[in-house]
């Protein structure tokens, strides 16, 4: 169990910065991930923290032991690759035992161990199987298995279930967030699958072209995005972007696009004025916060509907807005067609307003 502190951290593949001047705390226990999109960073971050890549400048923190020139051998993690890298010649029982018995741990311990984590994840009777004989599923489960039983400090997982089926990805996050907690080890997971960041993580930092985005808990970002990168990354559909300005009179503020207007209290325009670099702002509403009228509202755009794709539990409703798309979740029982008119209406509770230029959240 160890606290990571990376400060400063840079590190730089010829010209191309994969990580740029990262200063991070992850806390001792904490089920903690690493999100965006591939190419990132998030996978050199990882490689850094196992020893694999050394930094190129800034130091990185167990607890207090700056650990930059620790070889990756010495350094107490245990990584779970995507591929599972798992000995195709050995059998469960010793791919399980591999490490262990490199360390020439006695007999028993090795078998205790082995018979403890492959009773947590449910795979002892597999223990005689090769790795060609398994699922993706049960391959995963031996790659934490052998990751468990070296009793580390840190678990590393980079991509761990990009191999699983779809079906079987559900029932594996509830059991790494069930493992994490039980083993009671700091744990670091790497993905660019917001549905396995949100539901997993204690917290999530936001990795883009080698910068932390933002850093918080994942119900804390969704809602509260800190610029349009994340607002628009996290979140299925994706936020809806509409360029805008803020127009003010008698403290009263007016938000205007050029399909529609949304008036606004004077603490909104006067927060947006004083934080706005220019007049040029993005305001941002996620699908859920559209509504879809039959009928006229107060405050709504027309617009015609351009696509609907039916989920089951909820629908999505492309619509056309002048020369924009605009995606918007609506309840099972809409019943509205390809080509049809409706009503569009914004939660002003829940909107997001961007500074253009700098892509900053303004509220």
């Amino acid at each position: 169990m160890v606290k990571i502190v990376f400060e400063d951290v840079v590190k730089k593949f010829g010209e191309v910065t994969a990580v740029d001047h990262l200063h991070l705390e992850i806390r001792d226990k904490e089920f903690f991930t690493l999100l965006g999109p591939s190419g990132g960073g998030k996978s050199t971050i990882l490689n850094i923290l196992a020893g694999l890549e050394r930094v190129t400048s800034g130091n990185i923190y167990f607890d207090d032991l700056i650990v930059n020139d620790i070889p990756p051998e010495k350094r107490d993690v245990a990584m779970v690759f995507q591929s599972y890298a798992l000995y195709p010649h050995m059998n469960v029982f010793d791919n399980i035992a591999f490490s262990l018995k490199i360390r020439k741990l006695a007999r028993s311990e090795i078998n205790k161990r082995v018979d403890y984590a492959t009773g947590m994840l449910g795979i002892k009777e597999l223990t005689k199987r090769k790795p060609h004989e398994l699922s993706g599923g049960q391959r995963q489960r031996v790659a934490l298995a052998r990751a468990i039983v070296r009793q580390p400090k840190v678990f590393l997982l980079d991509e761990p279930m990009s191999n699983v089926d779809a079906k079987l990805r559900v029932p594996m996050r509830t059991e790494l967030i069930r493992l994490q907690k039980a083993l009671e080890t700091t744990l670091v997971y790497v993905t660019h699958d917001q549905v396995e960041a949100m539901t997993m993580a204690d917290r999530i930092a936001i990795i883009d072209q080698g910068l932390m985005r933002q850093l918080g808990r994942p119900l804390d970002i969704y809602h509260k995005p800190a610029n349009m990168f994340v607002g628009g990354f996290i979140g299925s559909p994706s936020m809806n972007f509409f360029d805008c300005s803020l127009k003010t009179k008698d403290g009263e503020g007016l938000i205007e696009t050029t399909m529609f207007s949304l008036g606004v209290g004077a603490d909104i325009a006067g927060t947006v004025r004083d934080k706005a670099t220019g007049s040029e702002l993005v305001l941002g509403a996620r699908p859920e916060d559209i509504k879809v009228h039959t009928g006229k509202q107060p405050e709504s755009v027309e617009a015609e509907v351009y696509a609907v794709e039916p989920l089951g539990n909820e629908i999505i409703v492309d619509l056309k807005i002048g020369d924009q798309i605009v995606k918007a979740v609506t309840d099972p029982t809409y019943s509205g067609k390809i080509g049809d008119s409706a009503w569009v209406t914004i939660n002003k509770q829940r909107m997001h307003i961007f500074d253009k230029k700098t892509e900053q959240c303004l509220l």
